[in-house]
């Protein structure tokens, strides 16, 4: 067997025991993290409703209205301190933080200065926090420590609201007495809301450490749980860490950032010379992005070309996405139909959005002449490009869609033009 056929076999044999260990593990967690993210979040409500129930009347009304809003106040707190947990993780490790988001308020850093915005533009997650990793040197233990950034921030906040409820209450004396109810007891505590709230506040920060670890995919980002168990793998196994295989850049994407709007520091920082060929070409495709996003095509060229010096190394959606931007930038911005028709015939289109296929597909075409063929596909594309919720390359694939058709609308007129004057 020939020696690049062996390192195949190999490669296939590793993944699949990293798939199968990994599905051992996120099994047994989701199966007794999900009932208790359910019975905790049942609690919560229920101690809600007892609280209202506690001071019901016909003159407390308002009471009951301010219960209810300093739950929910108490729930969006929680979330920023669990986000807060991730930033203060990330700095720990010297990661590079990039956007930290709750709810419409966003910390952006751009050229290595943030700056706190607001904003009602929509994002598949409502918070997050968003990093570049600095380097790979130690970087399984450092993707532990900032994944479980969050988690860590609730537990302790749970633990120290834990500690000054028993130093407000007789906690332990009243539950050798009355056991669980000694429990009820202290969320129903009007005469004392320190103590309510303190009660309330560990309750609900339970709540977001066992939520978070549950090993799934909160919209397109995973959970605290699925990275650590991905990053656990992974080390195990000695292959390539998950995060790295989409750095943040490419989550800012999907959060509303387009490329020219990146910081500028984190783009360079991935173009550093490295000797993994497949971060290598990811680093090169990234930089692309950010140049042509810039109106910097000679830059985006020279970073392409260097991308696909190591395209064979790119594994799934990275390689077809490096192939497809050659094919659309031969064909676009260097008018190139041979190269670029080459290049769009080895793209994989199941690994890409349909319009952007389309995109290199339309450049392909306007390259060799078939301006009504390119013009449909770039409408097509179009079309798709409003249900995306990618969200920041869609405002990037509109304008480089746009200037197809522009150019398609020119060419036919021409057309049109010469066959009169012939005629």
């Amino acid at each position: 067997m020939p020696r690049s056929e062996q390192f195949d076999t190999k490669t296939r044999n590793v993944l699949r025991r990293f798939q199968l260990l990994r599905f051992l593990i996120l099994v047994p967690a989701f199966l007794i993290l999900v009932p208790a993210t359910i019975a905790i979040g049942l609690a919560c409500i229920g101690i809600m409703l007892l609280q209202i129930f506690e001071v019901s009347g016909p003159q407390s009304f308002v009471l009951c209205v301010l219960i209810w809003i300093g739950w929910v106040l108490l729930f969006m707190a929680m979330i920023a301190l669990h986000e807060l947990g991730h930033a203060l993780a990330a700095v720990s490790v010297r990661w590079h933080i990039l956007q930290v988001r709750v709810g419409a308020f966003v910390l952006v850093r751009q050229g290595g200065i943030f700056s706190l915005r607001f904003t009602s533009k929509r994002s598949s997650q409502p918070a997050y926090v968003l990093v570049c990793p600095a380097d790979t040197r130690r970087y399984f233990l450092k993707a532990c420590i900032f994944s479980s950034g969050g988690v860590v921030a609730n537990l302790v906040i749970a633990l120290v609201c834990t500690l000054l409820l028993l130093s407000q209450t007789a906690f332990l004396d009243d539950f050798n007495h009355k056991g669980y109810k000694a429990i009820i007891q202290i969320f129903l505590l009007t005469d004392n809301w320190v103590a309510a709230l303190l009660g309330s506040t560990v309750l609900v920060n339970l709540f977001f450490v066992v939520t978070n670890l549950i090993p799934i995919n909160n919209s397109l980002l995973p959970s605290d749980g699925k990275q650590l168990i991905g990053v656990l793998v992974s080390w195990l196994f000695g292959v390539a860490p998950p995060a790295i295989q989409r750095p943040g850049l490419g989550g800012m994407l999907f959060h509303g950032v387009r490329p020219r709007k990146w910081d500028a520091e984190c783009v360079m920082r991935l173009q550093s010379p490295t000797e993994d060929a497949a971060t290598s070409a990811r680093g090169g495709l990234f930089g692309y992005y950010y140049a042509l996003d810039r109106g910097q095509p000679e830059q985006a060229g020279e970073l392409l070309d260097r991308a696909l010096v190591s395209v064979a190394e790119a594994q799934g959606t990275d390689r077809s996405a490096i192939l497809l931007e050659a094919a659309y930038f031969e064909g676009f911005h260097r008018q190139n139909p041979v190269v670029a028709r080459k290049w769009l015939h080895q793209v994989k289109i199941n690994e890409l959005r349909e319009y952007t296929f389309l995109r290199g597909a339309a450049a392909v075409l306007l390259a060799e002449g078939l301006f009504a063929d390119a013009a449909a596909s770039v409408k097509a594309a179009l079309a798709q490009v409003k249900r995306s919720i990618d969200f920041g390359g869609v405002q990037a694939e509109k304008e480089w869609l746009k200037a197809i058709l522009d150019t398609c609308r020119e060419r036919i007129k021409q057309e049109e033009a010469e066959e009169t004057a012939a005629s």
